[in-house]
């Protein structure tokens, strides 16, 4: 299957928008730092020169301001960042007397040349840019500045042409490094997407087998293996609290006459409509599980006899206002068998006893309604 190539627009405009950030902070700090060679080296220029170069970091920040969170704009924002930067190293430069402080003029052009391929314009682009910055740079030097030819070029005119001549080569390895970053993040963010999907799906999967695994897939209720180490837990926490807990063995009545009648699609019915009452019976500490066919187990913590009575007549009671659809004249019914553990009288208890005793007074309770 062919791989998708995944779309780089968004990213490498991010991805420039970033770089272009940088370009605007760098030159903010690095034009701040000069600003002192500005009074001590020049100071027959006070306050005109530094206030200029403050004027040009306020111009970078509101530039940096202006773009930050939208990528779109970068490219204006470090363009007129660097329309303004070449103004400001054009016209101190014409003012300048000391031949070091003109190299540093000639340096920071030749930075604004090299900061040019950021904006991403293919290198015809760039070349004629850089030609007009740089013949207007030298024309001005030429009429305004002090310094004659010779002069200017040993103190550092040779800077600007050296920034022009890798400006080009920025601008290639730019091109490509860029689109190929650009294509990295890409694939990454969609492999990212992909990992995400794959995990969402296991955790879906996981949480599927949890539910097979404790719950019964017919009546929603706890399955067997649930209810029973539910009911081990309530029984180890009642003996270590010396809390009573009650159980309750629920016998759907006259499934086998409902199957054979109506057959197995009523049967089920008739469990389900047992296992609703049961779900909407029970509290919030209380578990209701399936142990399979027609017997449900019950299990009622901290539950005194008494509570545990009421709690049957009122399940009971729910029942009888349920109906079988398609058999609206049946009443569905179930034998309740109730037994209870007091761990002051009988210590620790096994489960299976603990359930026999129900499943007794169950058919117990069975029989009385059978003669009834």
């Amino acid at each position: 299957m062919e791989q998708a190539v995944p779309d780089i627009s968004h990213e490498l405009t991010r991805l420039q928008a970033r770089h272009r950030g940088v370009a605007l902070t760098g030159s903010m700090i690095g034009l701040a730092c000069f600003l002192p060679a500005d009074v001590m080296l020049v100071p027959q220029h006070w306050p005109w020169l530094p206030g200029a170069r403050l004027l040009l970091v306020a111009v970078l920040g509101i530039c940096l301001w202006w773009q930050q969170g939208r990528p779109a704009r970068s490219r204006a924002a470090l363009l007129i960042g660097l329309l303004a930067a070449e103004g400001f190293f054009l016209s101190s430069a014409v003012l300048i007397e000391d031949g070091n402080v003109l190299i540093m003029s000639h340096l920071g052009l030749a930075i604004a040349f090299c900061l040019l391929p950021l904006l991403h314009w293919r290198w015809p682009g760039v070349l004629f840019f850089n030609l007009i910055s740089l013949v207007a740079y030298g024309a001005a030097l030429a009429v305004w500045s002090p310094f004659g030819w010779q002069e200017l070029l040993a103190f550092g005119g040779v800077l600007p042409f050296i920034g022009l001549l890798l400006s080009l080569l920025l601008c290639w390895v730019h091109t490509v490094n860029g689109q190929r970053s650009a294509w990295l993040m890409s694939e990454l963010s969609l492999r990212h997407s992909e990992a995400k999907m794959a995990f969402e799906r296991l955790a879906e999967q996981q949480k599927e087998l949890r539910q097979l695994a404790n719950f019964d897939v017919m009546t929603g209720l706890a399955n067997r293996q649930r209810g029973i180490g539910v009911l081990k837990g309530a029984l180890a926490n009642a003996l270590q609290a010396w809390q009573p807990v009650s159980v309750l063995l629920v016998d759907v009545d006259r499934l086998k006459v409902i199957n054979d009648t109506y057959g197995h699609a009523m049967g089920d019915q008739l469990i389900c409509s047992v296992a609703t009452a049961l779900a909407e019976s029970v509290g919030p500490q209380d578990v209701a599980c399936r142990l399979g066919g027609d017997e449900f187990l019950v299990v009622l913590p901290q539950t005194k006899q008494a509570e545990a009575e009421a709690w049957k007549v009122a399940f009971q009671q729910r029942l009888d206002a349920c109906r079988l659809e398609g058999c609206p004249d049946s009443r569905i019914t179930a034998s309740v068998g109730i037994a209870r553990y007091e761990p002051w009288r009988e210590g620790p208890i096994d489960v299976d006893d603990l359930i026999r005793r129900a499943d007794g007074a169950m058919y117990a309770h069975k029989r009385q309604v059978r003669r009834a």
